[in-house]
């Protein structure tokens, strides 16, 4: 698979949903991103957890990307934040579904920060992740003094 998409220069929407990624397969497609020039990007139901991390540092770096569905992929902790340096790096990305994940207040946090300096985000959907009181507060700060092109965050 990755040997064809690596020979396909054009592709532009790649849809890998509910697939049973290794560790090897998940390093080579963080190096495959890097020199592709995809719109839309979808992890969805793949059950990635800490395995996301190489994909993450790519992903900060796809100049073209403006779609990323993660939703379903057990992000927590440690992902969650390096998912926060690669949505700040992002020059392109637009909209991010991260529902249905561990994604926490430390989390939470990060991405208040992230909303606060990054312009081109405007959809990143959080909903059925165990955010609480201190990420609502950060992300209330941030929408009321910081930014106005966020326009969704979900249910």
């Amino acid at each position: 698979l990755f040997r064809g998409i690596a020979q396909c220069p054009q592709l532009r929407h790649l849809d890998l949903r509910s697939s049973q990624l290794s560790h090897q397969a998940v390093v080579r497609l963080a190096a495959l991103l890097r020199g592709l020039n995809l719109v839309t990007l979808s992890l969805a139901h793949c059950f990635l957890g800490d395995a996301a991390e190489p994909l993450l540092d790519a992903i900060g770096t796809c100049r073209s990307l403006v779609h990323l569905d993660l939703r379903l992929n057990v992000l927590s902790g440690h992902a969650g934040i390096e998912l926060c340096r690669a949505l700040d790096a992002s020059v392109s990305l637009t909209e991010v579904d991260l529902s249905s994940n561990e994604l926490g207040d430390e989390f939470g946090r990060a991405l208040s920060m992230v909303l606060g300096s990054n312009a081109m985000l405007w959809k990143v959907i959080l909903t059925r992740n165990p955010l609480g009181q201190a990420t609502g507060d950060a992300l209330l700060q941030v929408l009321q003094r910081r930014n106005d092109t966020v326009v969704d965050l979900g249910d």
